[in-house]
């Protein structure tokens, strides 16, 4: 199984994008917390997405 870091992969994906979290977050339509804590999760999220 392919295992990747979300924290790393959304910081690195802002930065390319030139945005912030608060701006993906009102991109998205949710609320801070919960990408918040999508991002800082221990349990590893497959999001075939990035992969």
């Amino acid at each position: 199984m392919l295992k990747n870091n979300i924290e790393v992969d959304v910081k690195v994906k802002c930065i390319e994008a030139e945005t912030t979290q608060a701006r993906l977050v009102e991109d998205v339509g949710t609320t801070p917390s919960y990408v918040n804590r999508l991002i800082k999760k221990n349990e590893k999220i497959v999001n075939k997405t990035f992969i």
